[in-house]
């Protein structure tokens, strides 16, 4: 489609998209809609998260209300609104600004209109294929990547959005009808990753994530292309044979820090079998290797397997994946690593761990219970670890990474070690793993007893049980019994 074409159908589509706000109509003290709106009158206002009614009724409400105080007024944070205008800017550039609505103001002769600000504005550049976003006052345009919202929203690394919401957005409704092969690929691959994100949640999200803009789609042919530029090697496989789509690209690409090219290619196979994935490295370990294995137990160990032996300077290789050959080499692994510890200077500001704010709550609550101590120095972390014989030691960069807790504690007898964390989708705390020596299950008791104390933090009520990971006291493995590969 030509590029006079494409701006045409935007000039058709937005008025299509414009919402309704024929109740503003005959409302005295307006000039009109626009003047309202502070908008030029080429531009197309479209509400985002109310509607004309509840517009209506929080302007006659504080419009009464300047009525008796003479003065502007700012609204009440439940009466703040988003509205979005698209225009066309230039020759070749299609925009849309979006804007929030917090107060109500009234000119000198007596007619109201909105005091509003910019939040973002996103720009597509019809000739050179530039989609863009500029924030609040900004005037440094940066790429607009696919995971971003289109609207007043903030977005993040961990946003995803779905097909169905992409293709509620004018502009990528232009780029399907313009035949941005791409862009209708990446679509439909989005559709697939959907599916599997309902398949594989256990109690979080699969996080899905590819770092690719706009721009990268609509100057490509098609989604091969891209595949065949950013996960290159991957994609040069035999055993790929162009068949995975972008988000398990990059969970392999997440992945390939951790492992060699020999389990990499059993990985994709594993995939291809129907395997399920997410592009957060520990989650797809979590899934793929218990794929591997035809054995869920070994979820339990892997993550600590490769995150140590990353650490060690080394890429994990077991072949056959089982049980036994994953928890032999978790236990060889361990007694490595707190060697490995013990010749790491923690000394001075090194030693302190970065507590995230989210296990504040956590800290205080237990700061008058001498029953539990929460772990802040590194050297405590790796003293606990050989102390309790599991591998909690390993978790300093994940405290520091604000990813969890450590909290060693003694109830009903018991010596515990706990690993807090936060579930950011339902925005409370919980205990993921409570283990007594040697990863021995304790007493239902004691989990009873990290329960209350999680109560008293959690505003809402909480299933804690199906938050525990499940892993106690697995049986130990023979090294004549087991057969995997460690490259160093």
């Amino acid at each position: 489609m030509e590029i006079k074409e494409i701006i045409a159908q935007f000039e058709e589509k937005r008025t299509e998209f414009a919402t309704d706000l024929s109740c503003f109509e005959n409302t005295t003290k307006i000039e009109s809609v626009r003047h309202l709106f502070r908008v030029s009158s080429d531009c197309s206002i479209v509400l985002l998260d109310r509607d004309a009614d509840f517009v209506k009724t929080v302007f006659s409400k504080y419009a009464s209300v300047i009525e008796i105080l003479k003065s502007n007024i700012k609204f009440n944070q439940e009466d703040t609104f988003h509205f979005a205008i698209y225009y066309v800017d230039g020759r070749h550039t299609l925009t849309k600004d979006i804007y929030e609505v917090n107060g109500l103001n009234r000119k000198h002769n007596d007619n109201y209109y909105f005091n509003s600000s910019l939040v973002r504005s996103i720009t597509w550049n019809v000739k050179t294929n530039y989609i863009g976003e500029t924030r609040g006052k900004s005037r440094r345009s940066i790429p607009l990547r696919v995971n971003q919202p289109w609207t007043h929203k903030p977005g993040s690394k961990h946003m995803f959005l779905n097909a169905e919401t992409l293709r509620q957005e004018l502009m990528v409704q232009l780029m399907e009808t313009a035949k941005y092969y791409a862009v209708i690929d990446y679509l439909s691959e989005l559709e697939q990753a959907e599916a599997h994100m309902k398949s594989v949640s256990r109690y979080h999200y699969a996080e899905m994530h590819v770092n690719l803009a706009w721009r990268d789609l609509l100057s490509a042919k098609s989604m091969k292309e891209i595949k065949s530029t950013k996960w290159k090697r991957i994609c040069a496989l035999n055993v790929n044979a162009g068949k995975m789509n972008v988000f398990q690209l990059n969970a392999i690409k997440n992945l390939r820090p951790y492992i060699t090219w020999e389990q990499t290619d059993r990985i994709i196979q594993a995939l291809r079998n129907g395997s399920g994935y997410s592009t957060d490295p520990r989650m797809f370990a979590e899934i793929v290797f218990p794929a591997l294995a035809n054995d869920n137990d070994v979820r339990y160990d892997i993550w600590d397997v490769l995150k140590m032996s990353k650490d060690l300077g080394r890429r994990v290789d077991i072949h056959p994946v089982t049980h036994k050959t994953v928890t032999n080499l978790h236990d060889r692994v361990v007694v490595e690593y707190r060697a490995y510890q013990a010749r790491q200077e923690y000394a001075g500001e090194k030693n302190n761990l970065k507590i995230a704010e989210v296990f504040q709550p956590i800290v205080d609550a237990v700061s008058d219970d001498e029953r539990y101590e929460v772990i802040t120095l590194a050297t405590e972390l790796i003293k606990e670890g050989a102390a309790m014989n599991h591998c909690v030691g390993s978790y300093i960069d994940s405290v520091n990474d604000g990813d969890c807790l450590i909290a060693r504690g003694r109830l009903n007898n018991e010596r515990v070690t706990i690993e807090f964390k936060y579930d950011r989708k339902e925005d409370i705390l919980y205990a993921k793993q409570v283990q007594m020596k040697h990863n021995q299950k304790p007493s239902q008791e004691t989990m009873n007893d990290v329960y209350e104390l999680l109560d008293s933090i959690n505003e809402k009520e909480v299933d804690y049980a199906k938050y525990d990971w499940g892993y106690h006291g697995a049986r130990r493995v023979e090294a004549d019994e087991a057969d995997f590969v460690l490259p160093f």
